[in-house]
């Protein structure tokens, strides 16, 4: 935004002090109204009117009286020019308008760089929200469903379909059940977080030894959240391998991607 400026002296300056009120405020309306337009101090003389500003005098046109020389041997403050006027030296205390164009040029240049390098950042913090070590982990182990036990009588008996009081097609989707049964996306998150190749055993020793210290005392309804504490706690004494912000996040991500895939599937 381009700027009027008049010194800080001009209170003292005999040119202005010899204006009439109304011709000083013409003054001012009309270096406002160049910075404005950046027309480099020319106004025409169809927009004097619009200022506002009248003479006391009827008779008095303000404007000549700008154009005329009151202090001896020093110039007007306006010359008359065709179709208009010109403010006197205007360019020495004000901004042209090549030098106005040519800041706001740049500082759009300047904010367009601004931008590429804020979306580039951007870009580049989503491609890696996700950390390596989910490109690098060891292969999750292949699903096995359990068995299913066999019949007590002949062909035509049902077989038993139950384990711990729920379906078999439930539990075919857990690797370890219990009191609080640990579903293959929950497991496979923790055989990651280990990374070790014995993660698998390991875990599946762990969760009964878990699960039996809260024998007789609650546990919770949210069966991932349970074991994803338990698993917090534990995986310290396990592995050296840190557990970081960044692959903790990661982690619930790829947890909350495989539980909505086995919600679509009907595994849970």
């Amino acid at each position: 935004m381009p700027w009027a400026r008049i010194d800080d002296h001009a209170n003292t300056n005999a040119k202005l002090l010899a204006l009439s009120d109304s011709a000083f405020r013409l003054w001012v309306c009309g270096l406002i109204y160049c910075q404005s337009h950046l027309t480099d101090g020319f106004i025409p003389a169809s927009m004097v009117p619009t200022f506002g500003v009248k003479a006391k005098k009827i008779n008095l046109h303000i404007s000549h009286e700008l154009c005329a020389a009151l202090v001896p041997g020093k110039a007007p403050l306006w010359h008359e020019v065709d179709g208009g006027y010109q403010v006197h030296h205007y360019a020495d205390w004000n901004d042209t308008r090549q030098i106005v164009m040519g800041n706001r040029e740049r500082t759009a240049e300047r904010q367009r760089r601004f931008k590429e390098r804020r979306d580039q950042t951007v870009s580049n913090a989503s491609t890696n929200a996700l950390p390596d070590t989910l490109v690098t982990a060891p292969t999750p182990p292949t699903h096995t469903t359990p068995p299913t036990p066999p019949t007590k009588g002949g062909d035509n008996e049902r077989p038993t379909t139950l384990i711990n009081g729920a379906e078999m097609r439930r539990h075919g989707t857990h690797r370890w059940c219990g009191r609080k049964c640990v579903p293959y996306s929950l497991h496979d998150d923790f055989v990651r977080g280990l990374g070790t190749a014995t993660a698998d055993a390991q875990l599946v020793a762990w969760y009964p030894v878990a699960m039996a210290k809260y024998d007789g005392r609650p546990v919770g309804d949210d069966v991932f959240d349970f074991w994803r504490n338990e698993f917090a706690a534990w995986v310290g004494t396990v592995t050296s391998k840190p557990v970081t912000a960044s692959t903790r996040a990661s982690r619930n991500i790829e947890a909350g991607r495989r539980t909505m895939a086995a919600i679509e599937r009907g595994e849970i």
